[in-house]
């Protein structure tokens, strides 16, 4: 996305939403706290956006810094008008499981109100992302997302101990903001401190109040943390105790299904979804938003032309040949996405059976993975040494005396690798690939379908796609 740049009047109003190469430019006044929170505003949706990637500016300069993510920050702050700017610990620590990486600052509106911002901040994609999997029983985080729920718990405190450290008391209003697994937390966040207010519990401590009107979240690309089910005591994630909480939805985005719906689990709040295949208008509105996809700064991860509408179901021939799938040609990504997780959902067997037989494994591996120091190349050199040593293992019969964990250790130690994880990275692939080869056996024609359409898939959730779709949020439609 570049570097975020806010233009604006002595006023605090910028001269005009537009972008310029390598940059966004948005409006911001302080007139958009002035409705309540149950009205959606797609202004302030956008400026949530820049705010809480400012991540990947450290990414996308080449400089992995989270200094030059900081100073992104704190010109936002700047031009804003936000004051005593703070970030938590873990914002210049390497990421674990279960971190997250936090702003917190505040200012006196035009009116004269307190307000609160709490951005949560992603980007980062280390060790944090196997904190998506880490679901829990639900026993002691009121059937939550173990994970987004613990990280939840430490905004909460943070957020006590800043309002005591400014001397912030009595009336506020509070804006809270993020994007993937930051728009998770966020949702848990602004959850709680509803359920909060309509329990009359004063979530941040007594030094302040506020009513729901007066809390701004929104949710961007959110996964899913709130477990509910009709007669199971807990409040409905829907009702009107959360109609302040706002969740930007992709239907193409397979990573807001995570995790799936078919185990209960869904967003505080209501969703606004982002213009789709299926709607009458996509091809009137596809040309605005690809004018400003076009020329936005992307990241390294991310392709410079959309791949989302390529999208084409496949399906093996009676001579096992990759081909389309005419009968399902009709299929939308976000189609395909739905039946696929369905499908997926039945083999696991349910959020109890996962985290009895696959969490443990499924963390680990994706922790792993994405905290290599070089990414492409040492998971593919332990790919490729691991596979060696199988093909060995196999032709002399040591696989069947030291099974997948053999292969794994020589593999690693070959790629050079250090070998103590791989008794538990072993596990990790035996669980994953159990769940795999029976959801192709069961799904070949969706197996074949997502690998063939990865790009594409991945794309759909990637923040220059998002931003680019924000970016026209302006007009009736929304």
């Amino acid at each position: 996305m570049g570097m975020v740049r806010v233009t604006v009047t002595d006023e605090m109003l910028a001269r005009a939403a537009e972008i310029e190469k390598g940059k966004v430019m948005f409006d911001y006044s302080d007139r958009m706290f002035r409705k309540p929170s149950t009205v959606y505003n797609p202004k302030l949706c956008k400026i949530s956006m820049c705010l809480t990637n400012s991540a990947f500016v450290g990414q996308m300069s080449g400089m992995n810094d989270e200094s030059v993510t900081y100073r992104t920050i704190e010109g936002f702050m700047e031009c804003t008008g936000y004051n005593d700017l703070e970030k938590n610990r873990a914002f210049f620590e390497t990421a674990t499981r279960d971190s997250a990486k936090f702003v917190l600052a505040n200012k006196t509106l035009d009116t004269g109100e307190r307000m609160l911002l709490i951005g949560l901040i992603c980007g980062d994609y280390g060790a944090e992302w196997a904190g998506n999997f880490h679901v829990g029983d639900g026993s002691d985080t009121e059937m939550m997302h173990r994970g987004y729920y613990v990280s939840s718990n430490e905004v909460i405190e943070f957020t006590r101990a800043y309002l005591e450290k400014y001397d912030i008391s009595g009336r506020v209003k509070i804006w809270i903001c993020g994007f993937s697994r930051a728009g998770g937390i966020a949702n848990i966040l602004a959850g709680r401190m509803d359920t909060a207010i309509a329990k009359g519990e004063h979530i941040f401590g007594d030094r302040v109040e506020f009513a729901k009107e007066d809390v701004y979240a929104y949710c961007l690309e959110p996964l899913q943390g709130v477990w509910y089910e009709e007669g199971c005591g807990l409040p409905d994630p829907h009702c009107s105790d959360y109609d302040n909480i706002w969740n930007t939805i992709s239907h193409n985005d397979m990573i807001v299904r995570i995790i799936m719906s078919d185990y209960g689990f869904m967003r505080y709040g209501r969703d606004i979804r982002l213009p789709s295949q299926e709607d009458e208008d996509y091809l009137e509105l596809l040309p605005r938003m690809l004018h400003h996809f076009n020329v936005m700064e992307h990241g390294g991860h991310s392709p410079k032309v959309h791949l989302v509408d390529d999208f084409e179901m496949k399906t093996l021939s009676p001579f096992l040949k990759v081909v389309a799938d005419r009968k399902r040609a009709h299929w939308t990504q976000g189609m395909f996405l739905d039946n696929a997780f369905t499908g997926l959902c039945d083999i696991i067997g349910g959020r109890e059976r996962y985290v009895r037989e696959l969490e443990a494994g499924v963390c680990f591996l994706v922790e792993y993975l994405t905290t290599r120091k070089s990414f492409k190349k040492e998971v593919g050199d332990l790919v490729k040494n691991t596979m060696r040593e199988m093909g060995k293992d196999l032709a002399c019969g040591r696989y069947l005396l030291q099974g997948l964990e053999g292969s794994v250790r020589r593999g690693m130690i070959h790629a050079g690798m250090d070998p103590a994880p791989a008794k538990d990275l072993a596990k990790a692939i035996k669980a994953v690939k159990g769940i795999f080869t029976r959801y192709f056996i069961r799904n070949a024609r969706n197996s074949i379908t997502l690998v063939t359409n990865m790009r594409g898939i991945l794309q759909a959730h990637f923040p220059e796609v998002c931003m680019s779709w924000y970016m026209i949020m302006d007009d009736e439609r929304y």
